[in-house]
């Protein structure tokens, strides 16, 4: 099943969404029109996270079927891509590599600083140049803390593909011990990142990583290979990370970067600010963004 969280021109408040081949269609109206209204809404929050899809997979069924109301259908030129999480409730995780022998590295981050598909953002960074990595993101509808990697599996709702602007320092020394993990990442708080623009979920989920990855800089294309972490797996990277910090429902858990998905400074792939990225996986996801430098003084940015 492939999710979207969107927000309409018309309405206030963020909707959920179903993806039928290539086409989104609302879930609220989807259980109007078939007469089969549901008290969860279409909050994402309550909906996907808390009843864990509840009903979404009967109507994601009637959709295939070809009973398709065009009342529920969403257009692109009408709605905003959002991030597919609740960011005013989730906590932003963010693993960098993940060697074998070592503990995680590992940053909190606000969730605020998520943006969704195709959206410019803010990014501090050196003149003239800027710097991503390419992963897998999990959305968590459980509480991971000292967790294995069968229950990591079972607390993740979905997966989606991430770019991580705030991608980690290579100087950075996380030598000292699983304390000093948590500021183990020098991008920040608020360092930013692109994630979306669909949630895959089930069985689905757990076949993108034999997916190849492909990653355009405005007119260069890299080819990245399958989506497949070395050594540690996903399920593994979230029980590693439930070793140090309690991941509670709703977080979101940027998993790291990809083999071959490292981009920009210290790298033979440069990244100009301005320059639009592309990121396909297959052809079940596909995520896009671009950075622009935040050339506000330190002091009117937001804590």
């Amino acid at each position: 099943m492939r999710l979207a969280h969107v927000r309409r021109s018309e309405l206030a408040a963020p909707v959920v969404a179903l993806e039928c081949d290539g086409a989104l269609y609302e879930v609220a109206t989807l259980e109007e029109a078939w007469r089969t209204p549901s008290p969860l809404g279409s909050d994402f929050f309550c909906r996907v996270i808390a009843a864990r899809c509840a009903g979404l997979a009967e109507l994601e069924a009637r959709l295939l079927s070809g009973t398709r109301p065009t009342e529920a259908r969403l257009f692109d030129a009408e709605c905003l891509p959002l991030p597919p999480c609740a960011p005013e409730r989730s906590a932003y995780w963010q693993l960098g590599a993940c060697p074998r022998e070592s503990p995680p590295r590992f940053s909190l981050r606000d969730a605020r600083a998520l943006a969704g598909d195709g959206q410019p953002v803010l990014v501090s960074g050196h003149a003239g140049a800027a710097r991503f990595d390419v992963g897998f993101a999990a959305l968590l509808g459980d509480e991971l803390a000292g967790a294995s990697a069968g229950d990591a599996r079972r607390a993740v709702v979905g997966l989606t593909l991430l770019i991580d602007w705030g991608a980690e320092c290579d100087d950075v020394d996380c030598s000292e011990g699983p304390g000093a993990h948590l500021h183990g990442l020098a991008a920040g708080a608020l360092a930013p990142a692109h994630v979306g623009a669909r949630l895959v979920t089930g069985s689905a989920a757990h076949a993108l990583g034999d997916l190849d990855l492909s990653v355009r800089v405005g007119d260069a294309l890299f080819r990245c290979g399958a989506g497949r972490y070395d050594g540690h797996g996903i399920y593994d990277r979230l029980a590693r990370l439930s070793d140090h910090a309690t991941l509670a429902p709703g977080d979101l858990v940027g998993l790291g970067p990809l083999p071959g998905a490292r981009f920009g400074q210290r790298s033979d792939r440069p990244v100009a600010f301005g320059v639009s990225v592309t990121v396909s996986l297959g052809r079940e996801l596909r995520l896009a963004g671009s950075a622009i430098p935040d050339r506000r003084p330190r002091r009117l940015r937001a804590p």
